[in-house]
Order: C-alpha cells, then sequence, then structure tokens
C-alpha cells in the first residue's frame, strides 16, 4: 500500500488518486468507490466538506461499522463520499448519498477537519452544465435526505462548505455573496 506522503495532495489533477489529512482517496479500487465518482471531473465537482457536515446532511446511520478505521489508519484508500442533487430543484436536497461509514472513519481519524466529497448530478446535468451560483445556493443550506423515519427532513443551513473543485479549477466560494432562501 502506498503511503499518503507518497500521494499528491488533492487538486484539480489528482482527483483520481491522492492523499488528504491522512487518508489516501482512491477513486477506483478505494473502499466504497462508485464509478460515477471516478468521473468526477466530468459526472459532477468536488467539494471540501466536515465529515459532520456530511452526515448531517444523510439520514442517520442505524450501526457503526467500525472495521473500515483500522483499515484506513492502516493506509488502504477510500473512494470519495458522494452527495446527489438536482441543479433544477427550488431549495437544495440532497437526493440520495454514499458513503457514511467512510465519513464516520475519517471524522474520527482526522479530527472532523475538511474531507473531500463528490457531488453528482441528476436528471443527466454534468460538471459543464454547473453555474457558480448553483454551487453558491448549495453551499448556504441543503434539505437533508428524504428516509421513511423522517419523512419531512430539516434544511441545513450553511455553510455547508467553502472550496470547489469544478471543471478543472479550484474555487474559493468567499469571493460569491451567498444566496438567501426566501
Amino acid at each position: 500500500m502506498a503511503d499518503f506522503r507518497d500521494l499528491p495532495a488533492l487538486s484539480p489533477k489528482s482527483l483520481g488518486h491522492f492523499s488528504h489529512n491522512g487518508v489516501i482517496y482512491h477513486q477506483r479500487t478505494g473502499l466504497g468507490a462508485v464509478p460515477d465518482v471516478a468521473n468526477i471531473a466530468h459526472m459532477g465537482f468536488v467539494v471540501m466538506m466536515r465529515p459532520s457536515v456530511y452526515l448531517d446532511l444523510c439520514p442517520p446511520l442505524k450501526l457503526e461499522f467500525n472495521g473500515m478505521e483500522a483499515k484506513l489508519r492502516a493506509g488502504e484508500p477510500i473512494g470519495m463520499p458522494f452527495l446527489a442533487i438536482n441543479l433544477e430543484d427550488e431549495e437544495v436536497r440532497i437526493r440520495s448519498h454514499e458513503g457514511r461509514h467512510r465519513a464516520l472513519c475519517v471524522r474520527s481519524i482526522t479530527n472532523d477537519a475538511e474531507m473531500p466529497v463528490a457531488v453528482l448530478l441528476a436528471r443527466g446535468d454534468r460538471a459543464r452544465h454547473v453555474r457558480m451560483e448553483n454551487v453558491a445556493r448549495m453551499a448556504s443550506g441543503a434539505r437533508r435526505q428524504r428516509s421513511t423515519q423522517e419523512p419531512n427532513p430539516p434544511f441545513i443551513d450553511g455553510p455547508l462548505f467553502e472550496r470547489v473543485i469544478l471543471n478543472g479549477r479550484e474555487v474559493d466560494l468567499a469571493s460569491f455573496a451567498p444566496v438567501l432562501r426566501m
């Protein structure tokens, strides 16, 4: 297994295999890797989000799986957790997700330091369809994913994240005014 110090840091050019905050990410072979995230530069964008915020946006876990944390600490790579959204929703809502167990492990290992989260787009939209206004709107808050236990989930106020990688460049959202909800 690769040592995280031997890998590049997260950047627009290293989305497939990198290390961040001592955790190794590999979008093709990492634990929990999915094909759409392996192609995230085309399928969506990446945000830097604290694991606790990611977990707030997902339905609560019923069980915790602790075997994964030891693997991460030993240098086994993971795939980025993801959230799926629809750009056309009037209010940003999380449509689906994968990665709660990975987020729990990263939170434990990094003391809740930000982690990369892939944002996939519903309805056939791709990265080229995303405007920074959409990203800023998502950063200002989103409704947690609906579940059978929670048919009317709460709105999670932002900022949810401040950094994003979209269309081959990294952007700090500080230059965008927050979008107010009506």
